[in-house]
C-alpha cells in the first residue's frame, strides 16, 4: 500500500470518526431536547389546568364574600409572579391583585365573546409551549355582584425554563461525550488490534513465513488495508517462488553448461598437449589431424559461447532487433539454399511453399530461427524424406511451418522442448550446430522478441511440425 493511499485511508478514517462523534452529540442533544419539550408540555398542561382551577376558585371565593380591591391585593398580591384581575360585564376592570404590564384594564370584546362561548372554562391567550406564561380569561356568571370575568397571568415557568433547559443541555452534552468516548475507545481498540495483527503477520513474513495472511474484516478502510496486505503477500510469495525456480533453473543450467563446455575443452587441451609429444611432432599427418580435431572442438566452444550469450540476452537484458519490411519467403529460401548441401548428405529434400509475405522483422534473427528449425528437421528427419516449409497468412498473423517426416517426439517431452540443454534422447551425439539442445530455446526466445510464438506438434512415427507465428 503506497504512502499516499495510507494517508488517504487515515484521513477518511479520521473524518468518519469525527463525523460519527459529532453526529452522536447532535443526536443525543436533539433527543434530550425533544424529550424535555414533551415532558415540559405535559407538565405545563397539568400545571396550567391546576392554576386555572385554583386561581379561578380563589377569585370566585374572594368575590363571593364581597372582597374589595384592597382585599384582593391582600390575599393574592403576595403570590410572586401571579396577577389576578376582575372585570364587569362591559369588560372594565373592577379590581386587580397587583399592577403590571400584563394586567389588562379593559377586556376586548372579542376576548369577552370567546370566554363567554366556553361556558366557564378558561380561555387561554398564550400557546402551550416550553417557556410560555399561563394567561387566561374565564367567565364568572355564577358569582354575584358586578364581576363577570376573571383574568389570570402567571409567569414562573418562563423564568425557570432557561435554567432547567441549560441543565438538560449540559447533561445531554455530558452523556453524548461519554458515549462518544466509549465509541472512540471501541474504534481505537479495533484499529489497535488490526495494527497488532498486521505487525505479527509482517514479522512472520520477515522471518520467512510467506503464508502469513490477514483475515478480511469488511469494506471500510481497515478492510481495504487487509486486502492490500494480502495482495502484497500473494505477489511477494509469487515473486519468491519464481526466484527460487529461477535459481534452481540457473543452477541446473550452470551444471549442464559446465558439462557441455568441459567436453570440447578437454578434447582441445588433450590434442594440444599431444602436439607437444616428440612422436606426434615428428609425424606431419598426425600433427595435422590433431590440429584439425582441436580446431573443430574450439569452433564448438565458440558456437556454445555465442549461444549462451544469446540466451542470456534473451532472458535478462533483452535483445535489440533491427526491424525492416522483409519478405519471409525470401528469408526461408536463403536458409534452405545454405542448408541444402547438408540435407543432401542425408538424402533429405528441402521444399518451400507459399507466396510472398512481408513483415517488419529482423532479417538476421528470424533467419537464425528458421536455420535452427531446419537444422533440427534435417538432423532428426528420416533418411531420404522431405522437409516442407510453408509460408502463409492466417488472419492477421504470418505463419512459417516447418514440417519433417522424422520419428516424431514422445508426448511427455513436448512441454519441455525449448528448455535449454533438454534433449529427447540424451545419448544423441553433440556434433554440429544445434546438438547442444539450445537451438529451440534460442528460436523460441527470438520469436517472443518479435512479439510472436513458437508452437510444436508431433506424432511419433509420422513427424513433427513447428509453427512460427508473427504479428502483423
Amino acid at each position: 500500500m503506497s504512502d499516499a493511499r495510507r494517508a488517504r485511508a487515515r484521513g477518511r478514517l479520521s473524518v468518519r470518526i469525527g463525523i460519527a462523534i459529532l453526529g452522536l452529540v447532535f443526536f443525543v442533544t436533539a433527543v434530550q431536547g425533544i424529550a424535555l419539550g414533551l415532558v415540559f408540555l405535559d407538565q405545563m398542561g397539568s400545571v396550567r389546568e391546576g392554576l386555572g382551577n385554583e386561581g379561578g376558585a380563589l377569585a370566585r371565593l374572594a368575590l363571593a364574600h364581597g372582597v374589595d380591591r384592597e382585599a384582593l391585593v391582600r390575599e393574592v398580591g403576595p403570590l410572586e409572579h401571579l396577577q389576578v384581575a376582575v372585570y364587569d360585564a362591559s369588560g372594565a376592570q373592577i379590581a386587580a391583585s397587583r399592577a403590571g404590564e400584563h394586567v389588562r384594564t379593559q377586556l376586548d370584546a372579542s376576548i369577552q365573546q370567546r370566554a363567554s362561548a366556553l361556558g366557564g372554562r378558561p380561555l387561554y391567550l398564550t400557546p402551550l409551549r416550553p417557556g410560555a406564561p399561563t394567561d387566561f380569561v374565564v367567565q364568572l356568571d355564577e358569582v354575584g355582584g358586578q364581576a363577570r370575568f376573571l383574568s389570570f397571568y402567571e409567569d414562573s415557568a418562563p423564568r425557570a425554563f432557561p435554567s432547567a433547559r441549560s441543565r438538560v443541555v449540559v447533561g445531554a452534552f455530558v452523556v453524548a461525550v461519554l458515549i462518544a468516548l466509549a465509541i472512540s475507545w471501541v474504534i481505537a481498540r479495533r484499529v489497535r488490534i488490526a495494527i497488532q495483527t498486521t505487525e505479527r503477520a509482517v514479522r512472520r513474513m520477515a522471518s520467512g513465513d510467506l503464508s502469513a495472511r490477514l483475515e478480511e474484516t469488511g469494506d471500510d478502510e481497515l478492510g481495504q488495508l487487509v486486502r492490500d496486505f494480502n495482495e502484497m503477500a500473494e505477489k511477494l510469495a509469487g515473486h519468491v517462488a519464481r526466484l527460487e525456480r529461477e535459481e534452481e533453473r540457473r543452477k541446473g543450467l550452470f551444471a549442464a553448461f559446465t558439462h557441455e563446455i568441459n567436453t570440447p575443452l578437454t578434447a582441445v587441451l588433450g590434442y594440444l598437449e599431444s602436439l607437444g609429444m616428440p612422436e606426434v611432432d615428428a609425424d606431419p599427418e598426425t600433427r595435422h589431424r590433431y590440429v584439425a580435431v582441436a580446431f573443430d572442438q574450439a569452433q564448438k566452444l565458440d558456437a556454445l559461447a555465442d549461444d549462451l550469450t544469446t540466451l542470456s540476452r534473451l532472458d535478462y537484458d533483452g535483445i535489440a532487433l533491427e526491424r525492416a519490411p522483409v519478405d519471409l519467403r525470401a528469408i526461408v529460401q536463403g536458409e534452405i539454399d545454405a542448408l541444402t548441401p547438408r540435407a543432401a548428405e542425408r538424402r533429405i529434400t528441402l521444399r518451400i511453399e507459399g507466396d510472398e509475405v512481408v513483415r517488419d522483422v529482423d532479417r538476421a534473427r528470424l533467419g537464425q530461427v528458421v536455420r535452427n528449425l531446419l537444422d533440427n528437421a534435417i538432423r532428426y528427419g528420416a533418411l531420404g524424406s522431405e522437409v516442407r516449409v510453408r509460408v502463409a497468412v492466417e488472419g492477421e498473423r504470418a505463419c512459417i511451418d516447418v514440417v519433417d517426416q522424422g520419428e516424431g517426439i514422445p508426448a511427455e517431452h513436448l512441454p519441455l522442448l525449448g528448455t535449454p540443454l533438454h534433449r529427447v534422447d540424451p545419448s544423441r551425439a553433440r556434433s554440429g550446430p544445434g546438438g547442444r539442445g539450445l537451438g529451440l530455446a534460442i528460436a523460441r526466445g527470438l520469436c517472443k522478441a518479435h512479439g510472436g510464438t513458437l508452437d510444436i506438434t508431433s506424432t511419433e512415427g509420422v513427424g513433427t511440425t513447428v509453427r512460427v507465428q508473427l504479428p502483423s
